[in-house]
C-alpha cells in the first residue's frame, strides 16, 4: 500500500515557516536535517524527492544612528533565504501504482484465474468457521492476587486442553486403524477426516436417560438411544455401551 502524499499545501506552509524571520534554521544543515525527518515521518522517500534552495539577499544600512551625512558609512547585511520543493518521481509512481494491491496466489487446484481469486476471497469466512469449531476452550477473565492460583488456573486450562487432545488423537489413530476414512460430525451431515474434540462432545450431549418416579420409587428407566453416528464414535473410542445405563435403586436414586 502506497504511503500517505506529501500535499502541495504542506510544502508552501513550509516555506512561509522558512522564510518568517522567527526561523531558526540558518543553515543549510539545518534545513536538509529537517526536511529527511519529514520525509522520513511520511515515508514518501520512495516516491518524492525534497530540493532545498537556498536563496540570499542583501540588504545595506548604514552603519551608525543618526542622520545620513557625507561621512556616513554603510554595512551589508546578507539575508539566507531557504526553500524546499517537492519532486515526484512519476516514473516509481507509476510503476507502483500498477502493482499497488498485487500480490501472487499460489493454489494447487486446476481453476481459471477469476475463480481462484473468487475461492480466496472467500477463504477468510470458511476459516473463521473452522475457527469457530476448534476453539473450544475459553478462559473467563479472573482478577489472581496469588501466584499459586495463577498457577492453578494455568493447570486446569492445560489439563481441558490436554483432554481434547486426547480424544482427537484416539479418535483418529482409531479411524486409521479401522480404515474410516470420514465422520459425517459437521453440521448439515457434511463429513470430515479430522473430528474435534468439541464436535464429538456435542455429538455425545444430547443423550439422556428418563426415570419415571411414583411416591419416590422409580417405576420405569428409559435408557438414553443411541443413533448410529454416536455408537461409531464410542466404538472408535473403545467406550463400551453400557457407561449410558442408567440403574436406580428402591428408593428411586439414579447411579
Amino acid at each position: 500500500m502506497l504511503a500517505p502524499p506529501v500535499h502541495r499545501s504542506d510544502v508552501i506552509v513550509g516555506n512561509e515557516s522558512l522564510s518568517s524571520p522567527r526561523c531558526r534554521m540558518k543553515t543549510r544543515g539545518s534545513v536538509d536535517d529537517a526536511v529527511a525527518v519529514v520525509v522520513k515521518d511520511t515515508g514518501t522517500a520512495r516516491w518524492v524527492q525534497a530540493v532545498v534552495g537556498l536563496d540570499v539577499t542583501y540588504e545595506h544600512r548604514q552603519e551608525r544612528r543618526g542622520g545620513r551625512g557625507h561621512n556616513t558609512g554603510n554595512r551589508r547585511i546578507a539575508h539566507r533565504l531557504s526553500s524546499v520543493a517537492a519532486e515526484v518521481g512519476a516514473e516509481v509512481v507509476s510503476y507502483d501504482a500498477a502493482c499497488d494491491g498485487c500480490f501472487p496466489v499460489i493454489t494447487t487446484e486446476q481453476h481459471p484465474a477469476g475463480e481462484v481469486l473468487c475461492i480466496y476471497k472467500a477463504q477468510p469466512h470458511l476459516e473463521r468457521r473452522r475457527h469457530t469449531f476448534k476453539s473450544a476452550i475459553e478462559a473467563a477473565p479472573f482478577v489472581l492476587k496469588s501466584d499459586a492460583w495463577i498457577d492453578v488456573l494455568a493447570f486446569c486450562l492445560y489439563v481441558a486442553r490436554l483432554v481434547h487432545a486426547l480424544v482427537e488423537r484416539e479418535l483418529r489413530v482409531a479411524m486409521a486403524a479401522k480404515d474410516v476414512k470420514r465422520l459425517p460430525l459437521w453440521y448439515e451431515d457434511r463429513s470430515g477426516s479430522s473430528p474435534t474434540a468439541e464436535r464429538v462432545f456435542q455429538v455425545l450431549e444430547p443423550p439422556s436417560a428418563t426415570v419415571l418416579l411414583h411416591a419416590g420409587e422409580g417405576l420405569m428407566v428409559s435408557p438414553p438411544t443411541l443413533d448410529h453416528l454416536q455408537r461409531q464414535i464410542l466404538g472408535l473410542l473403545t467406550i463400551p455401551s453400557h457407561a449410558y445405563r442408567v440403574d436406580t435403586d428402591g428408593q428411586g436414586q439414579s447411579r
